[in-house]
């Protein structure tokens, strides 16, 4: 595994990956391998936090976790691996136009351009 692991406090790691594909497969390796110790796994856009039962397993998981493989053919399942959740909104807060000013654009554009790709979390 390429990720850079630091440690978070002394009960927890966190792993900076280079991109949210990677961030996905991380956490799916991780989860998949079971490692003793681990209370949880906390994927974001760029990092996945793993926290610990106790102080004494943040070496050996650093270590366990630098052993990791992950397969492109994981990296591929943990991109497709999420559900379509489709939450309505209705885009009328007082930042609306302050966001179009910012960025130049009319109203509608800011929300079209929100509401054109879907959104990964």
């Amino acid at each position: 595994m390429s990720t850079m692991i630091r440690d978070y406090g002394d009960r927890a790691l966190l792993l900076e990956c280079g991109s949210t594909d990677e961030v996905l497969a991380v956490n799916a390796a991780i989860r998949e391998a079971g490692l003793p110790g681990v209370l949880d796994v906390v994927p974001a856009s760029r990092t996945v936090l793993v926290t610990l039962a106790e102080p004494a397993q943040q070496g050996p998981t650093r270590q366990r976790l630098a052993r990791l493989r992950i397969e492109s053919a994981q990296r591929g399942d943990a991109r497709d691996a999420g559900v379509d959740v489709v939450i309505d909104v209705v885009y009328d807060g007082a930042d609306l136009a302050e966001v179009a000013r910012h960025t130049g654009t009319a109203v509608a554009a800011v929300v079209d351009a929100h509401t054109a790709a879907p959104w990964r979390v």
